[in-house]
């Protein structure tokens, strides 16, 4: 699994990075940056809503497997246009709404295979694995992509990334039956078809639960995108180019490693609302310092920062919700918590764009963080309460 995984994500990061950068090579407009970052994240949103339900009544392994297929697919036609000269500005937004839409179908089920691969108190260490692979990617994509895009060789960039779809459908293809702990069961059927009503008001309550899903929310809608402008910060702020963009990337992927790293086998009471609360606030406010840095090595650095404290915050409360879940509802929770990172940030990525042409970028960056540190500071004191009284209860002998 983390070896398919491993290869998929380095496709999708080559498609990201060259879309992005072709996109800004064609249109150089912040907005579309904004529209091409809604088309690869929105439509999932309204797929996962539908993928919830089909991730606990059905065979994750199987949804998983069909959703790869496309991707490979999808990556093939991309290889086809640039061929036949036809890509297109418009091409590659059509595409990535493929890949949106295949993504929202599978993110349910991948969010939610974890429990069939490891024990539930192996869940963090298993979470922030999954972490190190997908920023590993983030990292290694862009450095393989860049040196592509300065050639114009942006077909071979989008051959590996095909490449590595195919393997990722491979790979799952191997996953055993007898190294799994099973499949959703009748009483996860029969529970499935309660719809998202119950697990709404599961979450609500919840009251720790419903906090660390809106901090999320705030962080993936305010300060997320920032990495949506990271071609215009490169070419208009920094004046490096598809090297700088690429450069950019890098960093936010290598504190992303160094945060998942920190997190390994450290996320049990105390340790896990710390790494929650201070990973989102610090996440905020490196993205406000970023916004009103001139010097590049130094906007490296604070990227540096910024990744690890994204990756922090992000896999302490993807742990949480896996430990606060039952197994045979973890599919709509995961769906409902997919959209949070799949729809807040297609927004604001629209909205920064839009405001970024308007206004200025460095300003719309600056503000949007802002907006986003006074908000985690208001949930601050309420979530650490609940989480303290929570860690208090358990530890009480019955």
């Amino acid at each position: 699994f983390s070896i398919g995984n491993f290869s998929s994500l380095m496709g999708i990061w080559m498609v990201r990075i060259c879309i992005a950068w072709l996109t800004w090579e064609m249109t150089h407009s912040k907005s579309w940056l904004g529209v091409m970052a809604f088309a690869e994240l929105g439509p999932s949103v309204f797929i996962s809503l539908l993928a919830g339900p089909l991730a606990d009544s059905q065979d994750r392994w199987k949804v998983l497997r069909f959703g790869q297929t496309i991707q490979a697919c999808l990556g093939l036609a991309l290889v086809v246009l640039v061929l036949t000269n036809a890509l297109t500005v418009w091409w590659m937004f059509w595409i990535l709404i493929g890949f949106s839409i295949i993504g929202g179908m599978n993110l349910p089920a991948r969010m939610s295979i974890a429990p069939s691969l490891v024990p539930r108190d192996k869940l963090a260490t298993a979470s922030a694995i999954g972490s190190m692979t997908f920023n590993s990617t983030r990292l290694l994509g862009p450095l393989l992509a860049a040196p592509l895009l300065v050639y114009s060789l942006e077909l071979v960039a989008f051959m590996i990334a095909t490449l590595g779809f195919m393997i990722n459908a491979y790979s799952l293809s191997r996953v055993r039956e007898q190294d799994l702990s099973g499949t959703p069961g009748e009483t996860a059927r029969k529970d499935s078809d309660l719809g998202y009503g119950a697990v709404i008001k599961d979450i609500l309550r919840d009251r720790a639960l419903a906090i660390v899903l809106l901090l999320q929310f705030i962080g993936s809608l305010l300060v997320r995108p920032i990495a949506d402008m990271f071609p215009a910060f490169a070419d208009q702020v920094f004046g490096k180019g598809e090297h700088g963009f690429a450069l950019l990337s890098a960093a936010l992927g290598i504190g992303a490693i160094l945060g998942a790293v920190l997190v390994v086998g450290n996320l049990a009471g105390r340790a896990m609302r710390n790494h929650i609360l201070v990973g989102t606030l610090f996440m905020a406010v490196s993205g406000i310092i970023f916004s009103f840095i001139d010097f590049f090595w130094l906007a490296l650095f604070v990227l540096v920062l910024n990744g690890a404290a994204l990756t922090t915050c992000s896999v302490a409360s993807t742990t949480f919700v896996q430990l606060r879940t039952p197994t045979e509802r973890l599919g709509r929770v995961m769906s409902l918590y997919g959209i949070i990172f799949r729809l807040a940030p297609a927004l604001g990525a629209l909205g920064l764009g839009l405001a970024a042409d308007a206004w200025s970028l460095k300003g719309a960056t600056a503000v949007s963080a802002a907006l986003a540190a006074i908000l985690i500071l208001l949930y601050w004191r309420p979530l650490s309460r609940e989480m303290k009284h929570q860690e208090e209860t358990r530890a009480t002998p019955t």
